[in-house]
């Protein structure tokens, strides 16, 4: 089981394959010398590969990822910091901006059809690489340029003169209210245009990604999509560490007196994707094609993919257990403002960077250790730690055993180890699952499907406590034994739900080669398919609304 390892975790190499050859050698072979073993069969129908993943011409692909996780943290992560910290927008318009800056991404299966059906000069996914790092570095460029406003809140300037830079704002009158809202939604109109050349970079990158999978041998395929995986979350940590510490003044919530304005930011950014272009260029191999396939041809190969049962079993279990995962309760804000205290600085740091790692360590270790093994119960042993870890810290909170944030949060860092190892173990399974040809569009719906059924999971978690008040200030700030008991009750139900998702096990392969065995017998199941597109569109359509739903029924 995880044995083979001699060599660098970046290099696949098959069980005993080409035993003559060592690390080094195969380290210095280039790019077009990959080694076939004549004893197994890859995805692609071809003699399976050992792809050298730290050669210079397939580095880059890597390399993408890294900087794909800093744009992420700084585009999608701000808007707590400038939207209500600077600029003081209210509630509805953060949620508003959330879901407007992140609605790219729920269309991830466009961009999939779209680089599948239309290849540039025969590469269906170098070109659009490069057109989303450019356009990117082009709307980052208009971010930093354009003039920023002064903050919407008005400070004690003899204070901070003395030091004391973490007295608490005052916010400008309502005459200006038009106009921080317009500048705000000029903002958020191109952090939305950035994110869509992002997707369009990572939808590209994936589909390069499950091409190189598609080619390994059983035996090691997905480590390398693990590794990527690994390689964009320490990018967010690097955008963590950079917003953290950077934005960490009295401007941004902060309590420091000087630090980054959000421009520094959009600069770094715009270098970044300007940065990636010649990675793209000159790191990244991709294979030409002359084969050009039409939209319908795609669209019918997608039809078939979702007729198919073991798609329909892999992808019922996703979207169920990502539902049930992502019921969470509102009173978790509530709980880290007013009985634990979490302040700003300890929860970018501590959760986007320490959590970030742990996440990393645990796609890791699963790729180098559990990858091999029954999916099912570790994805079912991992849940049931989760939330009882959960569970414990939050009612020790609750009837206030111990009220401190690092031990509130400490939950958090753990659990992002369990979640790296389950969020890997089920992505491994849209590898086994994409069709030859459109790995683009079949990857991208795949986790189209999945994204979608975990915003539905939020606003079940809404809708499940809402007779509890949960968001409610004034149930915190009184702290009653009353208002504890509803609490704990209500994160009761929460719980329930989340461990709901073991009911789902028997749906997970246990394996790559249990996946390949459940499609050599999967059947067509063309009303099922039908359903399962009605529920996905659903989905779809839910989680792009579901911030502008939430606040209209829970205001509070």
């Amino acid at each position: 089981m995880g044995r083979d390892v001699e060599c660098s975790p970046l290099m696949k190499s098959g069980p005993n394959e080409n035993p003559g050859i060592s690390a080094l050698e195969l380290n210095s072979l280039s790019e077009t010398q990959a080694i076939e073993s004549p004893r197994e069969q890859a995805l692609t129908g071809k003699p399976a590969e050992n792809i050298n993943y730290l050669h210079y011409r397939h580095v880059g692909l890597f390399l993408q990822y890294f900087c794909l996780g800093i744009c992420y943290s700084f585009t999608i992560g701000i808007n707590y910091e400038f939207f209500t910290s600077y600029l003081g927008q209210t509630g509805n318009f953060f949620n508003v901006a959330r879901a407007a800056i992140s609605l790219p991404w729920t269309f991830k299966f466009l961009y999939g059809c779209l680089n599948d059906c239309l290849p540039i000069k025969g590469y269906r996914r170098k070109p659009y690489m490069m057109i989303g790092w450019a356009g990117c570095a082009v709307i980052a460029l208009v971010l930093a340029l354009y003039p920023l406003p002064d903050s919407r809140f008005v400070r004690n300037e003899e204070e901070i003169a003395k030091g004391h830079c973490d007295t608490e704002p005052v916010l400008k009158d309502s005459s200006y209210d038009d106009y921080y809202t317009a500048q705000s939604m000029r903002y958020m109109s191109l952090l939305f245009l950035f994110n869509v050349f992002l997707v369009l970079t990572d939808v590209a990158m994936d589909g390069l990604m499950v091409q190189y999978a598609r080619k390994e041998p059983m035996k090691t395929r997905g480590r390398a999509q693990t590794f990527i995986y690994a390689t964009r979350q320490i990018g967010m940590i690097c955008g963590a560490l950079v917003k953290g510490f950077g934005l960490n003044w009295y401007d941004y919530s902060g309590p420091w007196c000087k630090g980054f304005e959000i421009t520094h930011i959009f600069i770094i950014t715009c270098v970044i994707s300007c940065i990636a272009i010649p990675i793209v260029l000159f790191m990244t191999t991709e294979e030409k094609t002359d084969d050009q396939k039409s939209v319908s041809y795609v669209c019918s190969r997608t039809w078939a993919l979702l007729q198919s049962s073991a798609v329909q079993q892999v992808l019922v279990f996703e979207m169920g257990a990502g539902a049930l995962n992502s019921v969470a309760s509102p009173a978790d804000s509530m709980i880290q403002r007013y009985w634990v205290g979490v302040d700003n600085l300890t929860k970018n740091v501590l959760i986007g960077v320490v959590g970030g790692f742990m996440f990393s360590v645990g796609t890791i270790i699963f790729a180098k250790f559990l990858i091999n093994m029954n999916w099912a119960k570790i994805y079912g042993t991992t849940s049931i730690i989760v939330t009882s870890m959960n569970a414990s810290l939050t009612y020790i909170v609750i009837f206030d055993v111990i009220r401190n944030q690092y031990m509130y949060l400490s939950d958090e860092l753990t659990q992002e180890f369990f979640v790296g190892v389950n969020y890997i173990c089920a992505l491994l399974l849209f590898i086994e699952l994409s069709e030859a040809d459109t790995e683009g569009m079949s990857y991208a719906l795949m986790t189209t499907a999945v994204n979608a059924a975990q915003s539905v999971g939020g606003i079940m978690g809404n809708f499940l406590v809402a007779p509890f008040e949960a968001s409610d200030p004034e149930r915190f700030l009184r702290d009653s034994a009353s208002d504890r008991r509803v609490i704990a009750i209500q994160y009761a139900i929460i719980y329930s739900c989340n461990l709901a998702v073991l009911f789902l096990l028997p749906l997970l392969p246990q394996g790559k080669a249990q996946t390949q065995e459940l499609r050599k017998r999967s059947r067509n199941r063309k009303a099922v398919g039908i359903v399962l597109i009605c529920i996905i569109c659903l989905f779809v359509l839910l989680s792009l609304t579901y911030s502008f739903v939430l606040y209209r029924l829970f205001p509070s």
